[in-house]
């Protein structure tokens, strides 16, 4: 979420979350934790940039060292983008070594690369040579252990720190909800006979970035036929023509468990309804309504 007025303050979120990193850390004995899954650099950081893109190739990450700086690595030079964050310390351009940006003078770039990351344990981690990684190629990983680093599962460290939320990451959480709820309510008013999924589908990508979201990871919602009267199938959302169902049934899915399917229909009562056949007649005109499961 992006805040022009935010329910709490960011800053001592920031620092508690970053804190939390460096307590996993020292817990699993590392001196240095480098994170190229952008979900945890904006968790250690809360610096962004191009976050869906920089998912893809290894261009940008964040080394923090358990009793030293927050080093970030980012995409071409825009520092402008870490402007006044409390979690950082240093700011770097990364020297890419991913195919698409270098090409065949991979294993050439790579070693600037490990010899930075090996220059900060040397200095910062006290003879310890532990550094968890979340993600990595095996050319970085390679490269890193010739500089006599040993190597450490990170995931364990992320998934279990990020587990814990404070009451002001509760707020901004409830926040996001709202957000989501929102967009779920403009797709309930949006929704009537004859419109491609696609077409609904939009309308939360618009809400969502109307009210500070920043994107929507999957595509779940379908209808009619591509839904049963108790759980979805769950394709992607398609711009086809939309299906000639009798049963008007839109079903949309939050990332999550099971309880985050979410029905719109013009007959809730139907849809957990005793048979899968029990399907009322096709109607023109319709007001859907949200029924949870």
């Amino acid at each position: 979420m992006e805040f022009s007025d935010p329910p709490v303050d960011l800053d001592k979120v920031r620092l508690e979350r970053l804190a939390r990193f460096r307590k996993k850390m020292a817990e699993h004995d590392v001196a240095g934790l480098l994170l190229f899954n952008q979900i945890n650099t904006r968790y250690a950081t809360d610096a962004t940039n191009m976050q869906i893109w920089c998912s893809h190739y290894e261009t940008r990450c964040v080394f923090v060292s358990l009793e030293g700086p927050v080093v970030l690595f980012d995409y071409a030079d825009h520092p402008h983008l870490a402007e006044d964050l409390p979690t950082i310390d240093d700011y770097r351009v990364l020297p890419a070594f991913y195919f698409f940006g270098v090409g065949n003078r991979g294993e050439e770039f790579v070693l600037e690369f490990a010899a930075q990351i090996s220059d900060l344990m040397n200095r910062y981690g006290g003879g310890n040579k532990r550094l968890a990684i979340d993600t990595l190629s095996h050319t970085g990983c390679d490269a890193l252990r010739a500089r006599g680093l040993e190597l450490v599962e990170g995931e364990q460290i992320t998934e279990t720190a990020r587990a814990i939320k404070s009451d002001d990451e509760l707020k901004l959480m409830q926040v996001s909800m709202n957000v989501c709820q929102e967009g779920m309510r403009a797709m309930q008013e949006y929704l009537e006979p004859g419109m491609t999924e696609n077409a609904l589908w939009s309308k939360l990508h618009e809400t969502n970035i109307r009210l500070g979201g920043e994107w929507i990871e999957t595509r779940l919602l379908s209808s009619g036929p591509r839904t049963t009267d108790i759980a979805p199938i769950f394709p992607d959302p398609g711009s086809a023509e939309p299906h000639q169902h009798r049963n008007k049934n839109v079903c949309l899915s939050l990332p999550g468990s099971r309880s985050n399917i979410i029905f719109l229909s013009s007959n809730p009562e139907k849809v957990f309804g005793k048979s899968p056949n029990s399907v009322g007649p096709s109607r023109k005109n319709f007001s859907p309504t949200a029924t949870p499961p």
